[in-house]
C-alpha cells in the first residue's frame, strides 16, 4: 500500500504505476472510503465483493470541478449551481438526473450521487 500525501509523490505514481483498475482508500472529510474508477464495473465488483455489499446499492461519483457535470452530460437547473457554489468542495452530496446513463452500473434510478471532495490532493487526483 502507498500513502500520498503530496502532489509530487501522486504525480509519480500516476504516471508510473497507476491502472483504472485499481482501487484506493481515501479520506471523505469524516472517514475513510474505498474509492475507483466510476466507469471500471471490475474494480466496482471489487468493491461490492471486499464490503460484502449487493450490486443493488449505489454509489457517489467523486468530481474535481462543476463543470465536470457537463463533461459527463449531467444536466441541472441554473439554481443549483449557487447551492454548488455554496457548499462544493464539501460533504454535500447531490442527486442529479443521469439522462445519458452514463452512470447506470452506479445506480439502480436514473439519479447519480454527485460530490465534489475536500481535499486537494483526491480533486487532484481525480
Amino acid at each position: 500500500m502507498k500513502i500520498l500525501k503530496s502532489n509530487r509523490k501522486l504525480k509519480k505514481f500516476l504516471k508510473k504505476s497507476w491502472h483504472r483498475e485499481h482501487l484506493f482508500l481515501h479520506d471523505t472529510g469524516n472517514m475513510y472510503g474505498i474509492g475507483c474508477a466510476a466507469f471500471s464495473k471490475k474494480s466496482i465488483t471489487k468493491i461490492n465483493d471486499l464490503k460484502q455489499r449487493s450490486g443493488n446499492k449505489n454509489y457517489i461519483v467523486l468530481i474535481p470541478k462543476i463543470h465536470w457535470l457537463n463533461r459527463f452530460g449531467i444536466a441541472y437547473q441554473k439554481i443549483l449551481h449557487r447551492l454548488f457554489r455554496q457548499f462544493w468542495p464539501g460533504n454535500l452530496t447531490i442527486l442529479l438526473e443521469d439522462a445519458q446513463k452514463q452512470f447506470s452500473h452506479l445506480s439502480k434510478s436514473n439519479k447519480v450521487g454527485i460530490r465534489i471532495p475536500t481535499s486537494k490532493l483526491l480533486r487532484d487526483f481525480i
